[in-house]
């Protein structure tokens, strides 16, 4: 638990932070966020659906480089990661 004396300093700790652990350990789902009270604050999830695998993965990330740019959005992630389990027979 950190404590900050400001909202704005709050925001610039959280957003150092995760972008810090993201780094740090990159197959780890961490996600730093304020300590709330009031109504539940839920996250928003995005699904595509698709055969191509390419083409999910490049419009997931275009997804994510959109929301990046939204203020107070402090992580994006991915469930289909670069690397995808592959099965050679």
């Amino acid at each position: 638990m950190v404590q900050t004396t400001s909202a704005t300093e709050s925001r610039q700790v959280i957003r150092d932070l995760q972008q810090e652990l993201d780094l740090a350990f990159p197959s780890a789902k961490i996600l730093v966020k304020q300590l709330e009270t009031g109504p539940p604050v839920a996250p928003i999830e995005l699904r595509l659906y698709g055969p191509n695998l390419d083409i999910l993965r490049e419009l997931g990330n275009l997804a994510r480089a959109e929301l990046v740019q939204v203020a107070n959005v402090t992580h994006t992630s991915t469930s289909l990661g670069a690397d995808l389990t592959k099965l050679a027979l």
